[in-house]
């Protein structure tokens, strides 16, 4: 879905309805962010660059 998201006139959040979502900019940028609620007030929290690099599992020698 976030992958094939176009860039915008405006920026535009992908969400799941859960709090964590992507976050496309007008120029094609991608992050994630998560919305939370602290002392009763909307929060957003950013977690880096989409997609995030995946680990690789390193099984020997």
């Amino acid at each position: 879905m976030c992958r094939k998201a176009p860039p915008r006139e405006k920026n535009c959040k992908l969400t799941d309805g859960r709090g964590l979502h992507p976050f496309v900019q007008t120029n094609g940028s991608r992050y994630w962010r998560v919305n939370y609620r602290d002392g009763g007030r909307q929060r957003t929290a950013s977690f880096g660059v989409y997609p995030l690099p995946q680990r690789r599992l390193h099984s020997g020698p």
